[in-house]
């Protein structure tokens, strides 16, 4: 009778020690002339629990083979194929209710996710680069341009992550030849728990918050839900 009770404490511990489990996650890209270079770590409970996933994005790029579908609306023939229908404005009403609709569902979503993504924790973030054209004008161009999107990337991060000290970010210019190397390395802790909430939330939210389209301009038919 004893082991009823000990195996449900178990599972019990066992589901806490979990829930409130730390992760942290490095990921790290580099780019060079030869290749990409491209993985994720994961660590938890002082490296005892270790996983990597590594990329090698310049033999995926290689090895892959890939096709291209290309699609065109219209006959085989090439006649043109039209078609005509009267507009209401209460049809133009219902429309402008949908879109309503769609951005009420979108915002719910991102303000989960925001939710979650301020208690993610970053603790290192560098991203340097080394830019050059082979022509000084241009290469002083790039740089400053790679510099100013390096800043807007890293000052929208900094508006939904928490970063435990500031970002190292650069660009260094060659002005004696054409290169381009980049390296991004950012390691950021997260608990389990909260990962598994977020998502428990994203679900409950896309499941009981589908939208269901009116007959508008959007749609001919029956109602639709995404």
């Amino acid at each position: 009778m004893k082991w009823l009770l000990v195996i449900p404490v178990l599972l019990l511990a066992l589901i806490l020690l979990l829930f409130f489990t730390k992760v942290k996650i490095k990921i790290h890209y580099h780019h060079q002339q030869d290749g990409d270079d491209f993985y994720i770590k994961f660590r938890a409970w002082l490296g005892i629990l270790r996983y990597t996933i590594a990329v090698p994005i310049s033999k995926l790029d290689d090895d892959s083979q890939t096709n291209v579908v290309q699609t065109e609306m219209g006959t085989d023939e090439g006649g043109k194929n039209e078609t005509t229908g009267d507009v209401s404005w209460g049809d133009i009403l219902t429309s402008f209710e949908d879109l309503n609709m769609l951005i009420e569902h979108i915002a719910g979503f991102h303000r989960i996710s925001r939710d979650f993504l301020h208690k993610v924790k970053v603790k290192n973030f560098r991203w340097h680069s080394l830019a050059g054209t082979g022509d000084a004008v241009y290469t002083g161009m790039l740089t400053g341009g790679c510099l100013g999107i390096k800043g807007s990337i890293i000052g929208l991060l900094s508006t939904y992550l928490r970063f435990k000290k500031p970002p190292s970010y650069s660009v260094t210019p060659d002005f004696g030849r054409a290169v381009f190397y980049t390296s991004l390395t950012c390691i950021f802790q997260v608990r389990i728990g909260e990962a598994i909430w977020a998502r428990i939330k994203l679900l409950r939210y896309w499941n009981g918050e589908k939208i269901k389209y009116n007959t508008g301009l959007y749609n001919d038919s029956d109602n639709q839900s995404i």
